[in-house]
Protein backbone atom coordinates (compact mmCIF):
# COMPACT_ATOMS: atom_id res chain seq x y z
CA UNK A 1 0.00 0.00 0.00
CA UNK A 2 2.78 2.78 0.67
CA UNK A 3 3.40 2.35 -3.07
CA UNK A 4 0.31 4.14 -3.25
CA UNK A 5 1.59 7.25 -1.67
CA UNK A 6 4.34 7.06 -3.08
CA UNK A 7 3.56 6.55 -6.87
CA UNK A 8 1.04 10.26 -6.09
CA UNK A 9 3.85 11.95 -4.45
CA UNK A 10 6.65 11.61 -7.46
CA UNK A 11 3.83 12.26 -10.07
CA UNK A 12 3.23 15.46 -8.22
CA UNK A 13 6.43 16.52 -7.83
CA UNK A 14 6.99 15.77 -11.72
CA UNK A 15 4.11 17.50 -12.92
CA UNK A 16 5.36 20.88 -10.36
CA UNK A 17 8.77 20.97 -11.90
CA UNK A 18 9.76 22.62 -14.83
CA UNK A 19 13.55 20.57 -15.23
CA UNK A 20 13.18 18.53 -17.80
CA UNK A 21 15.64 15.64 -16.27
CA UNK A 22 13.78 15.61 -13.08
CA UNK A 23 10.47 15.26 -14.54
CA UNK A 24 11.80 11.69 -16.50
CA UNK A 25 13.29 10.79 -13.24
CA UNK A 26 9.94 11.63 -11.07
CA UNK A 27 8.03 9.58 -14.09
CA UNK A 28 9.98 6.99 -13.67
CA UNK A 29 10.14 6.29 -10.10
CA UNK A 30 5.91 6.91 -10.67
CA UNK A 31 5.92 4.12 -12.93
CA UNK A 32 7.79 1.35 -11.13
CA UNK A 33 5.82 2.16 -7.91
CA UNK A 34 2.40 1.33 -9.79
CA UNK A 35 3.84 -1.22 -11.51
CA UNK A 36 5.18 -2.59 -7.68
CA UNK A 37 1.33 -1.72 -6.60
CA UNK A 38 0.15 -3.86 -9.66
CA UNK A 39 2.37 -6.86 -8.01
CA UNK A 40 1.29 -6.47 -5.09
CA UNK A 41 -3.08 -6.48 -5.98
CA UNK A 42 -2.24 -9.30 -8.23
CA UNK A 43 -0.77 -11.51 -5.15
CA UNK A 44 -3.63 -9.93 -2.81
CA UNK A 45 -5.99 -11.42 -5.50
CA UNK A 46 -4.62 -14.96 -5.63
CA UNK A 47 -4.34 -15.03 -1.61
CA UNK A 48 -7.74 -13.40 -1.05
CA UNK A 49 -9.76 -16.68 -0.40
CA UNK A 50 -7.62 -17.70 1.72
CA UNK A 51 -7.15 -14.95 3.83
CA UNK A 52 -11.07 -14.51 3.67
CA UNK A 53 -10.49 -10.50 4.82
CA UNK A 54 -13.77 -8.49 4.39
CA UNK A 55 -13.29 -5.15 2.29
CA UNK A 56 -13.84 -3.62 5.78
CA UNK A 57 -10.89 -5.64 7.42
CA UNK A 58 -9.23 -4.52 4.25
CA UNK A 59 -9.93 -0.73 4.02
CA UNK A 60 -8.72 -0.77 7.89
CA UNK A 61 -5.33 -2.40 7.42
CA UNK A 62 -5.05 0.00 4.36
CA UNK A 63 -6.00 2.94 6.13
CA UNK A 64 -3.52 1.49 8.54
CA UNK A 65 -0.53 1.93 6.47
CA UNK A 66 -1.46 5.07 5.62
CA UNK A 67 -1.01 6.65 8.82
CA UNK A 68 2.02 4.41 9.46
CA UNK A 69 3.43 7.78 7.20
CA UNK A 70 3.79 9.35 10.34
CA UNK A 71 5.99 7.29 11.46
CA UNK A 72 9.92 7.88 12.00
CA UNK A 73 11.21 6.67 8.67
CA UNK A 74 9.69 10.03 6.50
CA UNK A 75 10.69 12.36 9.60
CA UNK A 76 14.42 10.52 9.83
CA UNK A 77 15.09 10.67 6.24
CA UNK A 78 13.96 14.09 5.40
CA UNK A 79 16.25 14.85 8.85
CA UNK A 80 18.87 13.22 7.53
CA UNK A 81 18.89 14.99 3.85
CA UNK A 82 18.29 18.24 5.60
CA UNK A 83 19.76 19.15 8.76
CA UNK A 84 22.91 20.33 9.63
CA UNK A 85 25.65 17.32 10.86
CA UNK A 86 25.53 18.81 14.37
CA UNK A 87 21.44 18.16 14.56
CA UNK A 88 19.72 16.31 17.09
CA UNK A 89 17.26 14.58 15.54
CA UNK A 90 13.34 15.44 16.84
CA UNK A 91 10.60 13.50 15.91
CA UNK A 92 8.05 15.76 15.83
CA UNK A 93 9.99 19.22 14.47
CA UNK A 94 11.27 16.63 11.62
CA UNK A 95 8.18 15.59 10.43
CA UNK A 96 6.48 18.93 10.40
CA UNK A 97 9.24 20.13 8.03
CA UNK A 98 8.86 16.72 5.70
CA UNK A 99 4.64 17.51 5.87
CA UNK A 100 5.34 21.20 5.26
CA UNK A 101 7.26 20.40 2.22
CA UNK A 102 5.86 17.51 0.39
CA UNK A 103 2.26 18.15 1.19
CA UNK A 104 2.66 21.40 -1.41
CA UNK A 105 3.37 19.06 -4.05
CA UNK A 106 1.05 17.02 -4.03
CA UNK A 107 -1.68 17.74 -7.01
CA UNK A 108 -5.14 16.42 -7.10
CA UNK A 109 -5.26 14.27 -10.00
CA UNK A 110 -2.07 11.80 -8.37
CA UNK A 111 -4.03 11.73 -5.18
CA UNK A 112 -7.36 10.99 -6.47
CA UNK A 113 -5.15 7.58 -8.30
CA UNK A 114 -3.86 7.23 -4.89
CA UNK A 115 -7.47 6.82 -3.63
CA UNK A 116 -8.39 5.05 -6.68
CA UNK A 117 -5.63 2.48 -5.63
CA UNK A 118 -6.50 2.05 -2.42
CA UNK A 119 -10.32 0.94 -2.74
CA UNK A 120 -9.72 -0.91 -5.28
CA UNK A 121 -7.33 -2.82 -3.01
CA UNK A 122 -9.82 -3.33 -0.33
CA UNK A 123 -12.91 -4.14 -2.82
CA UNK A 124 -14.38 -1.43 -3.17
CA UNK A 125 -15.17 0.60 -6.66
CA UNK A 126 -13.28 3.90 -7.13
CA UNK A 127 -15.67 6.71 -9.12
CA UNK A 128 -18.24 5.99 -7.11
CA UNK A 129 -20.11 7.95 -3.57
CA UNK A 130 -17.51 7.05 -1.24
CA UNK A 131 -14.67 7.46 -3.51
CA UNK A 132 -15.36 10.89 -4.14
CA UNK A 133 -15.76 11.66 -0.12
CA UNK A 134 -12.86 9.89 0.03
CA UNK A 135 -10.80 11.83 -2.67
CA UNK A 136 -12.73 15.15 -1.06
CA UNK A 137 -12.14 14.32 2.39
CA UNK A 138 -8.12 13.30 1.37
CA UNK A 139 -7.49 16.55 -0.10
CA UNK A 140 -9.25 18.38 2.45
CA UNK A 141 -7.11 16.54 5.03
CA UNK A 142 -3.72 17.29 2.74
CA UNK A 143 -4.49 20.87 2.57
CA UNK A 144 -5.38 21.17 6.26
CA UNK A 145 -2.35 19.31 7.07
CA UNK A 146 -0.21 21.84 5.42
CA UNK A 147 -1.72 24.75 6.90
CA UNK A 148 -1.53 23.28 10.44
CA UNK A 149 2.60 22.49 9.46
CA UNK A 150 2.29 26.02 8.69
CA UNK A 151 1.26 27.87 11.71
CA UNK A 152 3.27 25.23 13.88
CA UNK A 153 6.12 26.05 12.72
CA UNK A 154 5.39 29.92 12.76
Amino acid sequence: MVETGTSSYYTSIGQATDEPVLKIICKNIAGDEFRHYKTFYDILHQNLQNEGLSKFKRLRIALGRIAETEDDELSYAYFAANAPSDAVYNRKAYNTAYVKRASKYYQHEALNRAVSMIFKAAGYKPHTLPYNLATKLAWWKMQNQAKQRDKIAA
